[in-house]
Protein backbone atom coordinates (compact mmCIF):
# COMPACT_ATOMS: atom_id res chain seq x y z
CA UNK A 1 0.00 0.00 0.00
CA UNK A 2 2.25 2.73 -1.27
CA UNK A 3 1.70 6.21 0.07
CA UNK A 4 -0.19 5.05 3.16
CA UNK A 5 1.75 5.84 6.33
CA UNK A 6 1.96 3.24 9.05
CA UNK A 7 0.00 4.03 12.19
CA UNK A 8 1.97 2.80 15.12
CA UNK A 9 1.86 3.55 18.82
CA UNK A 10 4.74 1.17 19.47
CA UNK A 11 7.81 3.30 18.98
CA UNK A 12 7.02 4.72 15.54
CA UNK A 13 9.10 2.13 13.68
CA UNK A 14 6.76 2.31 10.68
CA UNK A 15 7.43 0.69 7.31
CA UNK A 16 11.25 0.71 7.36
CA UNK A 17 11.45 -1.92 10.10
CA UNK A 18 9.20 -4.20 8.05
CA UNK A 19 10.75 -3.86 4.59
CA UNK A 20 11.02 -7.65 4.22
CA UNK A 21 7.37 -8.27 5.06
CA UNK A 22 5.37 -9.86 2.24
CA UNK A 23 2.59 -7.83 0.58
CA UNK A 24 -1.11 -8.49 0.99
CA UNK A 25 -3.03 -9.02 4.20
CA UNK A 26 0.12 -9.35 6.32
CA UNK A 27 1.34 -5.99 5.05
CA UNK A 28 -2.06 -4.43 5.69
CA UNK A 29 -2.14 -5.77 9.25
CA UNK A 30 1.39 -4.55 9.96
CA UNK A 31 0.55 -1.11 8.55
CA UNK A 32 -2.44 -0.88 10.87
CA UNK A 33 -0.81 -1.38 14.26
CA UNK A 34 -2.88 0.52 16.79
CA UNK A 35 -2.61 -1.36 20.08
CA UNK A 36 0.29 -2.24 22.35
CA UNK A 37 1.65 -5.70 21.73
CA UNK A 38 0.17 -6.12 18.25
CA UNK A 39 3.38 -5.35 16.35
CA UNK A 40 5.39 -8.08 18.09
CA UNK A 41 2.53 -10.58 17.79
CA UNK A 42 2.02 -9.73 14.11
CA UNK A 43 5.75 -10.09 13.42
CA UNK A 44 5.69 -13.55 15.02
CA UNK A 45 2.71 -14.41 12.81
CA UNK A 46 4.58 -13.37 9.67
CA UNK A 47 7.66 -15.32 10.75
CA UNK A 48 5.59 -18.44 11.47
CA UNK A 49 3.87 -18.10 8.10
CA UNK A 50 7.25 -17.87 6.37
CA UNK A 51 8.19 -21.23 7.95
CA UNK A 52 4.91 -22.72 6.77
CA UNK A 53 5.57 -21.40 3.24
CA UNK A 54 9.04 -22.96 3.36
CA UNK A 55 7.36 -26.24 4.26
CA UNK A 56 5.20 -25.93 1.16
CA UNK A 57 8.31 -25.58 -0.99
CA UNK A 58 9.84 -28.61 0.77
CA UNK A 59 6.75 -30.71 0.04
CA UNK A 60 6.77 -29.67 -3.61
CA UNK A 61 10.50 -30.42 -3.90
CA UNK A 62 10.01 -33.88 -2.39
CA UNK A 63 7.21 -34.61 -4.88
CA UNK A 64 9.35 -33.35 -7.77
CA UNK A 65 12.12 -35.74 -6.63
CA UNK A 66 9.67 -38.64 -6.71
CA UNK A 67 9.55 -38.93 -2.91
CA UNK A 68 5.76 -38.77 -2.55
CA UNK A 69 5.74 -40.90 0.61
CA UNK A 70 8.24 -38.55 2.31
CA UNK A 71 6.20 -35.55 1.11
CA UNK A 72 2.98 -36.95 2.57
CA UNK A 73 4.68 -37.89 5.83
CA UNK A 74 6.19 -34.41 6.15
CA UNK A 75 2.90 -32.78 5.22
CA UNK A 76 0.55 -34.59 7.61
CA UNK A 77 2.81 -35.15 10.60
CA UNK A 78 2.46 -33.17 13.83
CA UNK A 79 5.99 -34.09 14.88
CA UNK A 80 8.54 -31.38 15.61
CA UNK A 81 9.83 -29.64 12.48
CA UNK A 82 7.01 -31.07 10.36
CA UNK A 83 4.47 -29.16 8.30
CA UNK A 84 1.43 -29.51 10.58
CA UNK A 85 3.43 -28.47 13.65
CA UNK A 86 4.55 -25.34 11.79
CA UNK A 87 0.99 -24.70 10.65
CA UNK A 88 -0.16 -25.01 14.27
CA UNK A 89 2.51 -22.50 15.35
CA UNK A 90 1.28 -20.10 12.68
CA UNK A 91 -2.34 -20.47 13.85
CA UNK A 92 -1.30 -19.91 17.49
CA UNK A 93 0.57 -16.75 16.51
CA UNK A 94 -2.40 -15.52 14.48
CA UNK A 95 -4.73 -16.23 17.41
CA UNK A 96 -2.57 -14.01 19.65
CA UNK A 97 -2.95 -11.07 17.24
CA UNK A 98 -6.68 -11.70 17.03
CA UNK A 99 -6.98 -11.94 20.81
CA UNK A 100 -5.27 -8.57 21.33
CA UNK A 101 -7.58 -6.92 18.80
CA UNK A 102 -10.66 -8.68 20.21
CA UNK A 103 -9.80 -7.55 23.75
CA UNK A 104 -9.56 -3.92 22.63
CA UNK A 105 -12.77 -4.23 20.60
CA UNK A 106 -14.68 -5.72 23.55
CA UNK A 107 -13.35 -3.00 25.85
CA UNK A 108 -14.40 -0.28 23.41
CA UNK A 109 -17.88 -1.76 23.05
CA UNK A 110 -18.26 -1.98 26.84
CA UNK A 111 -17.09 1.62 27.29
CA UNK A 112 -19.46 2.79 24.56
CA UNK A 113 -22.40 1.00 26.13
CA UNK A 114 -21.56 2.48 29.53
CA UNK A 115 -21.50 5.95 27.99
CA UNK A 116 -24.81 5.47 26.18
CA UNK A 117 -26.49 3.90 29.21
CA UNK A 118 -25.83 7.05 31.21
CA UNK A 119 -27.27 9.24 28.46
CA UNK A 120 -30.46 7.29 27.78
CA UNK A 121 -32.60 8.79 30.59
CA UNK A 122 -31.56 12.33 29.65
CA UNK A 123 -32.18 11.67 25.96
CA UNK A 124 -35.60 10.16 26.66
CA UNK A 125 -36.51 13.13 28.85
CA UNK A 126 -35.41 15.57 26.17
CA UNK A 127 -37.59 13.79 23.58
CA UNK A 128 -40.65 13.92 25.86
CA UNK A 129 -39.99 17.59 26.57
CA UNK A 130 -39.65 18.37 22.85
CA UNK A 131 -42.93 16.58 22.10
CA UNK A 132 -44.74 18.42 24.91
CA UNK A 133 -43.41 21.80 23.81
CA UNK A 134 -44.40 21.05 20.21
CA UNK A 135 -47.98 20.28 21.29
CA UNK A 136 -48.13 23.40 23.47
CA UNK A 137 -46.69 25.54 20.67
CA UNK A 138 -49.13 24.24 18.06
CA UNK A 139 -52.21 24.38 20.28
CA UNK A 140 -52.90 28.13 19.83
CA UNK A 141 -52.58 27.93 16.00
CA UNK A 142 -55.94 26.18 15.28
CA UNK A 143 -57.69 28.79 17.45
CA UNK A 144 -56.57 31.51 15.03
CA UNK A 145 -58.64 29.90 12.25
CA UNK A 146 -61.94 29.71 14.14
Amino acid sequence: MKGVPARSHEGGRGRDALASTPPGEFRRELDNITFAGVRAAAQRTVEAYAVHERDDRTIRALVAQGKERDAVEFCISWGPDKSNAHFGAWMDALDKVTDINRTHFDTSVRDGRDTISGLLPATGGARVAAAALTVLGLRPRPAEFR
